[in-house]
Formats: structure tokens, C-alpha cells, sequence
């Protein structure tokens, strides 16, 4: 339908209704309005529902709803052809501001058509609601589990920020904060709406609240170092407890909790089983922020070889074909000396003179065997070896005391007497010919008796040591 028909349409039914004013009475009375009626306000943008009713049936076509501003004196369209069925219309109320308003319905017949219209009502402004002088504005609060509620509310409590003007009444703000979203900690966000009520109505603004973690947890105390003496198994019963402990570093976070982790993988290697490590410790809030602290752990070797089984004295015969390698059997058996050391090998030296007297007189040496461990601790044991020279006795204090042993060769007990020997303690050994030591023992007096009834049959050497010297002699035990 084009627009001029649209308008003459139009033009026609307005003329039509200024007839039916002229002329009362029975055309109104085929159609009858029930909203409005008159008398009443409505105000601007308000929805009203225009209703209506057949008073008589007609074939009707559709129905075409009219404004007027002026008393019915001029009309313009509120919806044309509405269908048939319809029997009411949401109007949403024009902004006109008037006393004489009035709204009509029309009955498009497919003969005559009737209309009915309102009485005048009232259409005013609407209330002014309070206004939004300045919005709300976002907030970012520095998480605190002991004062970030106190400083939301604190926000809430100024409207985050937003001033108003009312023109009904007292202000009254409210807003719908229930809680933060969860994140990490004790952080998060929430879209806060504040509204602003007075007696006309209610205006809104909105802004954010962000709770955030941005610092990084505090160090109480740094990690410190350990050292702990070597045990050979790589001090686990000390380092464990350490790393789990930080070190002994303590940290706070007043966003949550914290986690601990350590870069340690294994020790630097120093001398034997010590070493050590300088670790890292990383304290981590449950945002990522983290501060770290760092110490050494250091296994020490302070200690000297433990000296289990001391050196023995030993005599020699000279003149053996193996003489020189029953002496080197003995150094090497460092006197029949034992040591140990916790954290590593150990090295043995000793000090025997390169250049030694001969078989000429019997001669003693006093060796010194030195047991060192990896890291240079040391520990000393020694004894003492004679070599049976050929004129068979000791040139150590050779006129200090007699000694005569008897019988030699000897079975079961040998007697051992001693006269002008300055001394009554006498520490006696007895020597296989390859150095082995198979009988000691201390004794006090002048004569002394020995049991050698379970020593093997063979030739010997009897060592009798005293502060005074020592004395050396070839025994037979049959």
C-alpha cells in the first residue's frame, strides 16, 4: 500500500470521526473502549494497554487505534490494521506532555465503520530519578588475609567512589557484593552494581573490585650452612633433615600459603667421601610470586684413620738368602698394623732408613708406620726390628744385663735369666724365621718362664726388650 493511499485512508477516517461527533448517538454504540476511559495520568514511556469490546458484530476487517493530544481535535495513528481478532494494544505512553489526552478505537467494517474514544487524561514527565554525578571507579587492593575485607567494605562503603543529585528525597546507596572470584590465595574479582534510591526512583553505576598478589613472600630468616664430619655414606641422616628444613630459612606470605623447593642434586666431590653444595631454597605463594635464600652444606674430614691393630716388633736373622725380603714383608705388612677411615682409603708410609746396618752386630731400628687418609689426616703406630747380626746378640746397651736362656733347644718351657739388668719389666717376643711374630707377652723379674709348647717345631728368635736395651738370640724348639 503506497503512502498516499496510506494518507487518504488516514484523512478520510479522521473526517469520518468528526462526523460521528456532530452527528451522536448509535454509531458509538457498536464498539466500546474499557482503557482508558479518562481521568486518568499516565506518565511518559509508561506501558498502557488499550482494551476494547464489540457492543455489536459487524464484519469487521481489522481495528486502527488513534492518538490525540488536544481533545480529539486532531488525531494521529497509534497502530492501523490491527487484525481482526485483537481486542487490545501496549501502548507505550508518548513523550507529550498534556491534560487533554485521549486515545480511539476505530471498527474498520467491510460497510460502516464505528469508532469509540476516551475522555481527556492526563500524559506527564517523567520522575527524575537521581543522577549519576561521578560513576564508580575500579579498585586494586594488595591481598592481605588480615585487612583486605576491611579495605573492600572500606570501598563499599564509598560507593566505590560514585557521587549523586537527587530531586526526591534522601539518597540511599546499596550495592550487590557477595564475594570475590576465586583465584589464586586470597585473590579475585567481582563486578560490583551500586544503586542509588530516592522517592522517584533508582539510577545505577558499576566498577571492579581486583584483589591481586603481587609481592613476593617475606624471608625471616635466611638458610644458613651446615658442616658435618664425614661418615663414608654420604651423610644423609644429616643432609635430608637440612633440605626438608630450608636450611633453617623461615618465610611468611600474607596471601596464603607457601610452598618450599630446593635445586639440590648431588654433592661436589672433594678428598674421599666429603664434598659439598650450595643450595638454592625458593619459597613460592600460591600466586607464583617466590624469594629465595641459599647456603652451603659441606662434608668435612677432620678425622684421623682409626689405628685398629698396632705395629709389632720383629727380629731378623742376617745371612738368609731371604733376608731382605722377610724386611721388606714386614714394612709392607706395616708391622702387622691395621687402621680404618670413614671417609676413604688410606695411604701407609713409613720412615725405615734406606742405608741399614748389616749382619755385622745385631742392630734395632724403631719404624714409624704413618696411616693417611685421602684428605691428609694421619695417625702413627710403630715397632721396632732387629737383625740378628753374627756375633748373635743386641748392640743396643750391650753391657746393661746378662741374659742366658735355657734349655735351648727347648720342648716345652723355656727359662729366660736375667742378672744387672737395672730393671724388673721385660717384654718378650718370639719370631719365626720370616719375621711373623708368634708369641708376646710382659713380665716383671729376673727370671722368667715361657711356654712354647704350642709353638710349632723350628728355629726362632727371642726378643727381650727393656728400658735398658734389647737383647736378641736364636732359640731351637724341638
Amino acid at each position: 500500500m503506497s503512502y498516499y493511499t496510506i494518507m487518504k485512508a488516514l484523512i478520510s477516517r479522521i473526517i469520518f470521526i468528526a462526523l460521528m461527533q456532530c452527528c451522536a448517538g448509535t454509531l458509538l454504540a457498536h464498539v466500546e473502549l474499557d482503557n482508558p476511559l479518562g481521568g486518568e495520568t499516565f506518565t511518559v514511556g509508561q506501558t498502557v494497554t488499550i482494551e476494547w469490546h464489540i457492543a455489536i458484530p459487524h464484519n469487521t476487517l481489522n481495528w486502527d487505534v488513534l492518538f490525540s493530544s488536544d481533545g480529539g481535535a486532531t488525531w494521529a495513528s497509534i497502530q492501523m490494521d490491527l487484525p481482526v481478532g485483537s481486542l487490545s494494544y501496549s501502548w507505550v505512553v508518548p513523550n507529550i506532555i498534556t491534560s487533554q489526552a485521549r486515545v480511539s478505537v476505530i471498527q474498520d467494517n467491510s460497510g460502516q465503520d464505528y469508532q469509540d474514544e476516551s475522555m481527556n487524561f492526563t500524559i506527564q514527565a517523567p520522575p527524575m530519578l537521581p543522577f549519576i554525578v561521578m560513576g564508580a571507579i575500579d579498585t586494586t587492593i594488595e591481598s592481605n588475609i588480615e585487612n583486605q575485607d576491611d579495605a573492600i567494605q572500606s570501598w563499599l562503603d564509598n560507593h566505590g567512589g560514585a557521587t549523586a543529585t537527587g530531586f526526591c528525597g534522601e539518597l540511599i546507596w546499596s550495592d550487590n557484593y557477595i564475594n570475590l572470584s576465586n583465584q589464586c590465595g586470597a585473590t579475585g574479582s567481582a563486578l560490583v552494581t551500586f544503586t542509588v534510591v530516592d522517592e522517584c526512583g533508582s539510577t545505577e553505576t558499576t566498577a571492579i573490585v581486583n584483589v591481586v598478589d603481587s609481592s613476593p613472600p617475606v624471608l625471616l630468616s635466611q638458610s644458613t650452612g651446615l658442616n658435618v664430619e664425614c661418615n663414608g655414606t654420604g651423610n644423609q641422616a644429616d643432609l635430608i633433615p637440612w633440605l626438608v628444613n630450608h636450611g633453617g630459612a623461615i618465610a611468611s606470605d600474607d596471601c596464603g600459603t607457601l610452598t618450599w623447593s630446593n635445586d639440590y642434586s648431588s654433592l661436589n666431590d672433594s678428598c674421599g667421601s666429603s664434598g659439598n653444595t650450595t643450595v638454592i631454597f625458593t619459597a613460592t605463594d600460591e600466586c607464583g610470586n617466590n624469594s629465595t635464600t641459599y647456603a652451603t652444606f659441606t662434608i668435612g674430614d677432620q678425622t684421623s684413620p682409626v689405628i685398629s691393630l698396632a705395629a709389632h716388633d720383629t727380629i731378623i736373622e742376617c745371612g738368609l738368602p731371604n733376608t731382605q725380603a722377610i724386611l721388606q714383608s714386614w714394612l709392607d705388612r706395616r708391622g702387622g698394623a691395621q687402621a680404618s677411615d670413614l671417609c676413604g682409603s688410606i695411604a701407609w708410609t713409613n720412615d725405615f732408613p734406606v742405608e741399614f746396618d748389616t749382619c755385622h752386630a745385631s742392630s734395632s731400628v724403631t719404624v714409624n708406620f704413618t696411616a693417611t687418609d685421602e684428605c691428609g689426616n694421619s695417625s702413627i703406630t710403630n715397632a721396632t726390628v732387629t737383625l740378628m747380626g753374627t756375633s748373635g746378640t743386641s748392640d743396643n746397651h750391650p753391657s746393661s744385663f746378662d741374659f742366658k736362656v735355657s734349655p735351648n733347644p727347648v720342648q716345652d718351657r723355656l727359662k729366660i735369666t736375667i742378672d744387672n739388668a737395672g730393671s724388673l719389666f721385660f717384654h718378650i717376643d718370639l719370631f719365626d724365621v720370616f719375621g711373623h711374630q708368634v708369641l708376646s707377652l710382659q713380665e716383671v723379674g729376673r727370671e722368667i718362664n715361657v711356654d712354647v709348647s704350642g709353638v710349632a717345631t723350628g728355629m726362632y728368635l727371642l726378643h727381650v726388650k727393656s728400658n735398658k736395651g734389647v737383647y736378641a738370640l736364636k732359640v731351637m724348639i724341638e
